[in-house]
């Protein structure tokens, strides 16, 4: 049975309502896929703590013609975020079961003081891991090796939860169990594949 329930934040625990073309389409026009598609490698930096994302973000926001600021943007697509309740309630019901229940999440530095601050989910969690914390990011199978040590946990103690199947597969490789699942296939699922990892979860509690 495992010791610890480690949970991805995006698509698992939160998600961006409308989804992100319709959150970043005002600020840069028709061009949004275009835009979108060159994010990854201006971000990745941020991730593993090794830079800042927005004034790179208000460089594209330049090269695009876009009179927004990336303040803005930033605000209104990547803080555009929806807390799944019902995520939340499977959460609870880990820890109340006993075991450890941790967030490990990509995240560049900004947006993982706003889930921080505004989401608090320091209080929502034991442990909260972000990539941009941890130096490494999924699917880097560093990110998962070290949050074991920061949990002083041995891996196969920990089951991670992921909306990707690569990140699933890093983190089995280094021992972690691994459930691939995302919040639209439902917390049946979840909860059916929790079941069958050994983890017998606690009545949620009631309002």
């Amino acid at each position: 049975m495992p010791q610890h329930v480690l949970f991805d934040a995006d698509d698992v625990i939160q998600f961006t309502p409308g989804g992100w073309v319709a959150a970043i389409e005002p600020h840069v026009g028709a061009r949004v896929d275009e835009f979108i598609s060159g994010l990854g490698p201006i971000e990745a930096p941020s991730m593993i703590g090794a830079g800042e994302f927005l004034p790179a973000l208000g460089e594209r926001l330049v090269e695009f013609g876009s009179a927004s600021t990336a303040a803005t943007l930033h605000a209104d697509a990547w803080c555009r975020i929806a807390v799944d309740e019902a995520s939340l309630a499977v959460v609870q019901s880990v820890r109340r079961s006993g075991l450890g229940a941790h967030l490990g999440t990509n995240q560049g530095s900004d947006r993982a003081a706003y889930m921080r601050s505004v989401l608090k989910y320091d209080d929502h969690f034991d442990e909260s891991f972000y990539s941009c914390e941890v130096g490494f990011a999924k699917p880097d199978p560093q990110f998962f090796v070290r949050i074991a040590e920061q949990l002083m946990a041995e891996p196969q103690s920990i089951l991670f939860i992921d909306d990707r199947q690569e990140n699933v597969d890093s983190a089995c490789s280094v021992g972690l169990r691994g459930i691939h699942w995302f919040r639209e296939d439902g917390h049946d699922i979840l909860r059916e594949a929790l079941h069958e990892h050994g983890v017998v979860l606690a009545p949620a509690l009631r309002g």
